[in-house]
């Protein structure tokens, strides 16, 4: 959507603020899961909603498998 925008000669202001919105939700969750529990350290967690699109399974950019690798990256 952006691209189109773009070749309309349009600026995409909105739909940017929503993509960095969008990027900043796996930190976002990541930051409240880590002050509920203190260490997450030999936690299990499971992560539903992996689809970002009702009734699809499309995972193309989705912020639950970027939450996922986040909280493999701290030690899960």
């Amino acid at each position: 959507m952006i691209k189109q925008f773009e070749n309309n000669n349009l600026e995409p202001k909105l739909i940017k603020i929503i993509e960095d919105i969008n990027e900043e939700q796996p930190h976002y969750f990541l930051e409240k899961i880590k002050s509920f529990y203190g260490s997450i350290e030999g936690k299990i967690f499971a992560v539903i909603g992996l689809a970002f699109k009702p009734d699809t399974d499309d995972l193309r950019e989705s912020r639950g498998i970027k939450l996922i690798d986040m909280l493999l990256e701290e030690g899960l």
